[in-house]
């Protein structure tokens, strides 16, 4: 599925964006604080159904405004339109649309746009604890799996019954209903398990090929996962240590407590790993999200990637073989891609045609004009940001992304003092310098 239009209203810090997006890949470039990420969040609120940084709701609404909307119209493959709507007012449940029509469950919602988020926030999947680790499982499974997320959603709501129980003091629980939400945390708790240890086995092979390629073989990595479920019958693990429940208010076990251990040299890489070895965990991570939703989806090649600060973020050694990745990744699996960073080296690294764009935190003003370049357009960048030897500058406001060869360029000036830069029908695969 394509993201063609994106219109945005009070998210945030923008104000006001309304912007028309490449099939391919899209680089956003600017200084701190303009609004780069939270344009990524607000795709991946379109997709999620919340905010990838956590949080409230309301946290996602400008501070001095009372409402919020995010809107995206979409292609599929086969051509088909789809508008997604999403508002979000203070004090009040949010709303989602499909094609205006309201949803009943936002989880109906979830997998319709399957969508992997890569940011330097991820490394608390190896620093943070278990709950950093399941979420992660999470998102992926449930994006491709309307079973798991009921599931998910039923057991946690029968675990939120039986704690409130167990932190019952007068008068003591009625054992016979701690047992009914036993049964239930049982029931549902058996379908997260099988699907998460479904998903780790199958993919951790995929996952090793990659950390492999991206280290050049120096070192083996592995993922297990661990589950009360694995000491036996669901039910009689919960059920077995009901006494220190009740003195703790809060169930001990269960499958809200399972976790996926990451290892490096058969040694957890929390404790092993150095930054450098972290970070590409994370990118082969995250890459491995991208393939299994889109492996496992009705609709293959459909998954979008966004990414925060990537450059930035990456070791220098995984830097020099992007190439690979963004081939394979934009190519074959996660086709859509979108990239906020502050560095002008990603966009160098690319033969790729770019539009030029203002953004601002008042507003979002843009205004097209059509081009024809081959390799690196000449665009407009940051005065203080500096353009290099390859994107060479133009006087502001001049409509066009000059340049010859083949391919389409649109100029998209506004009316602000910095400057982004949108990287636009980009032919990834083969095209690294």
């Amino acid at each position: 599925m394509i993201l063609q239009q994106l219109s945005i209203l009070n998210y945030k810090n923008i104000r006001q964006a309304d912007l028309e997006l490449s099939p391919k890949m899209n680089c956003f470039i600017g200084h701190n604080g303009e609004g780069k990420t939270n344009l990524l969040d607000a795709i991946c609120f379109l997709s999620l159904c919340k905010s990838a940084t956590g949080g409230m709701d309301s946290q996602c609404v400008c501070h001095d405004e009372e409402f919020a909307v995010v809107q995206g119209h979409y292609v599929h493959e086969g051509g088909t339109a789809e508008e997604i709507y999403l508002g979000i007012k203070r004090g009040a449940k949010k709303q989602l649309k499909r094609n205006k029509k309201p949803y009943k469950r936002l989880a109906e919602h979830i997998g319709l746009i399957p969508l992997v988020m890569v940011s330097p926030l991820d490394a608390m999947l190896i620093a943070g604890g278990s709950e950093e680790r399941r979420r992660f499982m999470d998102i992926v499974i449930s994006q491709t799996d309307r079973n798991y997320i009921d599931a998910l959603m039923n057991y946690n709501k029968a675990l939120l019954q039986r704690n409130a129980l167990l932190k019952q003091e007068e008068p003591a629980p009625d054992e016979e209903l701690l047992g009914l939400w036993e049964e239930e945390m049982a029931r549902y708790g058996q379908v997260v398990y099988e699907a998460r240890e479904r998903y780790v086995r199958e993919f951790q092979p995929i996952f090793q090929q990659i950390y492999a390629y991206l280290s050049l073989e120096r070192e083996e990595v592995g993922l297990r996962y661990v589950s009360h479920a694995q000491r036996g019958p669901l039910l009689d693990v919960i059920r077995r240590d009901r006494a220190k429940d009740l003195v703790m208010g809060y169930s001990l076990h269960g499958v809200h407590k399972d976790d996926l251990e990451m290892t490096l040299g058969g040694f957890p890489i929390k404790r092993e790993g150095s930054q450098g070895q972290n970070k590409t965990y994370l990118i082969a991570l995250k890459l491995l999200s991208s393939i299994s939703s889109s492996a496992q989806a009705a609709v293959p090649h459909r998954c979008c990637c966004s990414m925060t600060s990537l450059t930035n973020w990456m070791p220098t050694a995984w830097n020099a073989s992007c190439g690979w990745w963004l081939g394979t990744a934009t190519d074959r699996y996660s086709s859509r891609t979108r990239i906020a960073t502050t560095s002008t080296r990603f966009c160098r690294a690319w033969a790729v045609t770019i539009a030029c764009s203002t953004f601002k935190k008042g507003g979002f003003h843009h205004e097209k004009a059509e081009g024809r370049s081959r390799g690196i357009a000449r665009a407009t960048v940051p005065a203080r940001g500096g353009a290099g030897d390859t994107l060479q500058r133009i006087p502001p406001r001049r409509g066009l992304a000059r340049g010859d060869g083949r391919g389409n360029c649109a100029l998209h000036q506004g009316r602000a003092d910095s400057q982004s830069c949108v990287v636009r029908e980009a032919d990834l695969v083969g095209c690294a310098q």
